[in-house]
C-alpha cells in the first residue's frame, strides 16, 4: 500500500473470509509503513500473534455485540477486550 500517498492506515482482515484466513497477511503488512487496524472476525485468540507482529489497533465490531448487530454494545465484551489489551507484553 506504500504506493498510495497520504494513506496512514487501513482497516483489514487480511482476507475476504476474515482474520482466521488473513492473519498471515496482517502480520506481513504490520511491517509496512501504514498502520493496520485489524478487524473482520477478530477474536481474542488472535491478539497475541497480532500484537507480537506490531499491530496495535483493533476493530472489534461484532465482538462488542455478542447478541447481534441489532443489540446494544456489550459493556462486558468491551471490558474483556480492554483487559486483554492492557496485559503487559512479556517481551
Amino acid at each position: 500500500m506504500a504506493e498510495l500517498p497520504g494513506l496512514d492506515g487501513f482497516l483489514t482482515a487480511g482476507a475476504a473470509a476474515g482474520v482466521d484466513d488473513g492473519i498471515a497477511t496482517l502480520i506481513a503488512e504490520a511491517a509496512g509503513p501504514q498502520r493496520i487496524l485489524a478487524g473482520g472476525g477478530l477474536r481474542l485468540g488472535h491478539l497475541p500473534r497480532l500484537i507480537g507482529a506490531g499491530v496495535d489497533a483493533f476493530h472489534i465490531g461484532s465482538a462488542a455485540r455478542p447478541h447481534g448487530w441489532g443489540a446494544p454494545v456489550s459493556e462486558d465484551a468491551v471490558r474483556r477486550w480492554r483487559a486483554a489489551l492492557d496485559v503487559p507484553s512479556s517481551g
